[in-house]
């Protein structure tokens, strides 16, 4: 049979692997920002992003909030372009909520080896 075999049982464990990677991934609304002491990188994104007020107080760190709830693409896309053009190149951004992409592969590849433990295609 065709659904025993190790191979085709290998080949499902990767589709589903793929698969979970390409569901869209929730960004969420809120982000930490490192590295900007001047916060000229939060000048820059002013008009999308809100300051949130933080507990503890940090000079390098602070959060930002998507402005616009409704604007729920690409939002951790955008922060990444606009630090990759900020000229003191040091701006990390972090996800506070939702999935970041670290997190995505690492569910890809959970469901993968979850799939090869359960039906043990390689023994």
């Amino acid at each position: 049979m065709i659904i025993r075999s190790r191979g085709f049982q290998l080949i499902i464990a990767f589709l589903l692997g793929l698969t979970v990677l390409s569901l869209p991934r929730p960004e969420g609304t809120r982000f930490r920002i490192k590295g900007d002491e001047s916060r000229s990188f939060y000048e820059s994104i002013r008009p999308y992003f809100v300051l949130v007020p933080a507990q503890e107080t940090m000079d390098r760190i602070y959060f930002v909030e998507t402005r616009h709830i409704e604007n729920k693409k690409f939002r951790g896309i955008f922060l990444a372009t606009k630090a990759a053009e900020h000229k003191p190149k040091r701006v990390e951004i972090e996800y506070v909520d939702g999935l970041s992409p670290k997190a995505m592969r690492f569910l890809a590849i959970l469901a993968f080896l979850l799939f090869l433990f359960i039906f043990e295609p390689i023994p």
